[in-house]
């Protein structure tokens, strides 16, 4: 291969690494077949043993590898790799470095990997798209581990945030940054996890994360909800547009309501847009309508343009033309005197 059969090996062994679970069969078109892997935790680190075969998709000639991959906090990593005499050897060759690794001595390790292997591979050494690939990997450990150590730093401190939250006192950014963080990162996931209903029993995770925050005086990022929300109440409106009844209507304000008990601030401008636009070319029409119908369908049909009106001034129209027209139907379908 140009690429080079020992750099395809380590490109497989730090993917296998970084990606447990994945099953890895081909690398750039090479066939791979695994034999061992063993991994071993150590402080501040891991390791990685293992062995596999090799095929080139070129020569379908077969070689075997043996390879460690030592990661050395979240963000440093380097990677060994040598050609096997056989299955045999790399057997032996993988239990000896498991033990090693299991033995917890980082220098021992990486000396008798330069003595066995030779020089390491590390991140520099890949193609390009490899490189940026194998730091996205290592970018979401080292993210993951910040947000367990933000995490726990809030979870320590919550008594502490309470206590300076009732005192009427500003809590440090140590305390407060930790913590802002790890909460506006579930409310994200929480969001993504909502079904997108006006059900207020949907809004039960979100409602819990946004009220624990205010419980410990953490200000976050809202964002999040707030566009969620917004969408779906565009979504609404337009069905609200083709399909109008009082009970849709009424569903929309509430979850208005909600939202902002909650505290959840939404950017009304398109829904503004979007609302007006309703007013002028389905609920004006639509009121002109009522006249012609049957009187209990004619007072649904009010109820209904009662209940969006309602829900427009939520939303700070001013709705008085449209209550004017509405409030001139009369009962027997003609209009009262002095209306048109």
């Amino acid at each position: 291969s140009a690429l080079g059969a020992r750099s395809i090996a380590a490109l497989y062994a730090v993917t296998e690494h970084f990606t447990p679970g994945e099953k890895i069969r081909l690398v750039y078109g090479h066939p791979v077949r695994p034999l061992e892997s063993i991994l071993r935790r150590m402080d501040g680190g891991a390791a990685r043993a293992g062995s596999l075969e090799l095929t080139s998709r070129y020569t379908l000639e077969r070689r075997l590898f043996e390879y460690l991959v030592y990661v050395e906090g979240e963000a440093v990593f380097a990677c060994y790799v040598k050609e096997s005499a056989g299955e045999s050897a790399a057997r032996e060759t993988v239990e000896q470095f498991a033990e090693l690794a299991g033995s917890g001595s980082r220098d021992k390790l990486v000396s008798s990997a330069a003595e066995h292997f030779g020089t390491a591979l590390t991140a520099r050494d890949f193609l390009p798209e490899d490189r940026e690939r194998i730091l996205r990997y290592l970018t979401a450990r080292a993210l993951e581990a910040v947000d367990r150590l933000y995490g726990q730093i809030y979870q320590e401190s919550k008594g502490l945030l309470r206590l300076l939250k009732d005192a009427g006192v500003d809590a440090p950014a140590g305390i407060v940054v930790p913590a802002e963080t790890h909460l506006t990162k579930r409310l994200v996931e929480e969001v993504g996890r909502w079904e997108r209903t006006l059900n207020p029993a949907g809004l039960e995770g979100i409602r819990r994360i946004v009220s624990e925050a205010k419980t410990f005086g953490v200000p976050i990022d809202t964002s999040s909800a707030a566009a969620s929300f917004a969408a779906l109440i565009m979504e609404k409106l337009k069905l609200l547009s083709g399909e109008l009844t009082s009970p849709a209507a009424a569903a929309v304000e509430q979850f208005v309501n909600l939202s902002d008990e909650m505290g959840i601030e939404m950017s009304f401008r398109d829904i503004q847009n979007r609302m007006y636009a309703i007013l002028e070319t389905a609920i004006a029409p639509f009121i002109e309508s009522l006249g012609g119908r049957s009187p209990e369908s004619r007072e649904a049909g009010k109820r209904a343009a009662a209940a969006f009106l309602s829900l427009a001034r939520r939303f700070n129209f001013n709705t008085e033309s449209w209550e004017r027209r509405l409030e001139a139907v009369r009962p027997d379908g003609a209009p009262r005197p002095g209306h048109s």
